[in-house]
């Protein structure tokens, strides 16, 4: 009876664990390859597009852009300026070719994502191009404005004067398309992003709960098995107080009532038998003895 309990329930918990065992791994893989994913996907995305937004925006590409536009009638400046533009340009496209390259790779479209976020996978392309289409623009005017004002530097004052009017007027960049471009591109890696991090999140909940479940499972299994060790324990603890109170086995059995019928109920049963024998052995004994005696009598 124990034996058949204890078993059931080794192969009960056994199977309990394994399942749990096994479904922690599939979940841990699963936050594994989120996490690869983030590392691999959507971090160098970010850091990209910030790269490419540090090097064309305000104090770089487009505010050297203007000093040259405004101070590059000093050709000290106007040297400045250019060489700045370069650095801006080669910071530019280092950005831009990585985040070509995680483009081209094309992995995105092999997970699920959200409607928003399949937006930047399909639209990628597209707002890169935007953007890149501006910045050529702006090395493209850059080089005009280089030339103009080398021209007006080799003309007399009056005419220099009128040439730089005519550079101001004449340079004119809608920066909108790569604007749209950048806002479309930072949503949608915000959005990928969230939903990564939200999944990863989720998995690490449910991990948890598993963690929790094996754990109650193997308490459980310990707390049955020492139930079952002092159930089993118990009555041959009292036996063996019951015999060395009584000196007696069979006195100790007739004390001792154990009305199962598992391993313990049949140890008990074969000790009463062999009690019974033994008390059987021993007056069969006496008998002889008390035989022989009277026949000695008798011979005398």
């Amino acid at each position: 009876m124990f034996k058949k309990k204890l078993l059931i329930l080794s192969i009960v918990s056994l199977i309990m664990l394994v399942s749990l065992v096994t479904a922690s791994v599939i979940y841990t893989d699963k936050l594994n390859a989120y996490n690869h994913f983030f590392l691999t996907e959507v971090e160098p995305r970010s850091n990209s597009l910030n790269a490419m937004l540090t090097s064309f925006g305000y104090g770089h590409a487009i505010h050297n852009f203007k000093n040259l536009l405004i101070r590059g009638e000093d050709e000290v400046n106007r040297e400045k300026y250019i060489n700045r533009l370069r650095f801006n340009k080669r910071q530019f496209y280092f950005a831009m070719y990585n985040y070509v390259a995680l483009v081209n790779q094309d992995t995105l479209a092999n997970h699920e994502f959200s409607q928003s976020a399949q937006q930047l996978i399909s639209t990628e392309r597209l707002s890169l191009k935007k953007i890149k289409i501006v910045f050529d623009r702006y090395i493209k005017e850059s080089k005009q404005v280089e030339a103009l004002y080398n021209q007006a530097s080799k003309a007399p004052q009056k005419l220099a004067k009128h040439a730089i009017d005519q550079i101001d007027k004449k340079i004119r960049i809608d920066d909108e398309p790569a604007l749209t471009g950048m806002k479309m591109l930072q949503a949608g890696i915000s959005q990928l992003r969230a939903e990564v991090l939200n999944h990863s999140n989720q998995l690490v909940a449910t991990l948890n709960i598993l963690i929790i479940m094996a754990s109650l499972v193997l308490a459980v299994f310990m707390c049955t098995a020492i139930t079952f060790g002092f159930q089993l324990l118990r009555p041959i603890i009292r036996l063996s107080k019951a015999i060395e109170d009584t000196k007696s086995t069979r006195a100790a059995m007739e004390q001792i009532h154990y009305p199962h019928q598992d391993e313990i109920g049949r140890l008990f049963h074969y000790l009463k038998i062999s009690a019974d024998n033994e008390k059987a052995q021993v007056v069969e004994e006496q008998e002889v003895v008390k035989s022989e005696e009277i026949e000695g009598e008798e011979a005398t």
